[in-house]
């Protein structure tokens, strides 16, 4: 859930929200010259190319961003707070890696995907109501714990049968087989919780 912890990050006010695999310099430069946000959120940080990543060097180290371009010099000082998510820390140069705070979130267990797979289908999908979240969950937590994979099987199933009212387990059942076919003798115990 760390692109959605970012994202509610980046909706606080002041707040702006970007990709860093489509962040270039001069438009993070541009962003910040002209909007000067109290929070940068920068999910992917890991994909957004070095070179693009030298204006959070002086951003977060003194709170610096200067332009110059065309022989017109720009510079501004701004008390931004600047968050970013990555999935590997190991392709972020050290020189950006050491200006964060480096939080490390482990897996959901199983439970705790049941739980989040709950609110996430039922907020992504208005057809998916508590039963058949609970279904979705329950087909998908002995193959993955990443709610992702949850909303592609509600997403596949749907589609599979041509309907968003009320997706039958059958549906599920084969885009789950399909997605993780079966492993002889290799049993996983499904996630038990009642629907309220």
């Amino acid at each position: 859930a760390k692109t959605t912890l970012l994202s509610e990050i980046g909706r606080l006010p002041g707040g702006g929200f970007w990709t860093g695999s489509t962040t270039t310099k001069a438009g993070l430069v541009d962003y910040l010259l002209a909007t000067r946000p109290a929070i940068l959120v920068i999910d992917e940080l890991e994909w957004m190319s070095p070179a693009d990543q030298s204006p959070l060097l002086n951003l977060m180290e003194g709170g610096m961003v200067t332009r110059l371009q065309h022989g017109r010099a720009e510079r501004l000082e701004l008390k931004t707070k600047v968050f970013a998510g990555a999935n590997d820390l190991r392709k972020v140069p050290p020189a950006i890696l050491s200006r964060f705070t480096v939080l490390r979130f482990r897996a959901y267990t199983p439970q705790e995907f049941v739980e989040a797979t709950l609110q996430a289908l039922q907020n992504k999908f208005p057809w998916c109501g508590p039963e058949q979240s609970l279904m979705v969950a329950n087909a998908v937590v002995p193959h993955s714990c990443d709610v992702r994979d949850a909303l592609k099987v509600a997403r596949f199933a749907a589609r599979r049968v041509g309907v968003t009212v009320r997706v039958p387990p059958e549906a599920v059942a084969e885009v789950v087989d399909y997605l993780w076919p079966a492993l002889e003798g290799k049993i996983s115990p499904m996630v038990r919780r009642e629907v309220r």
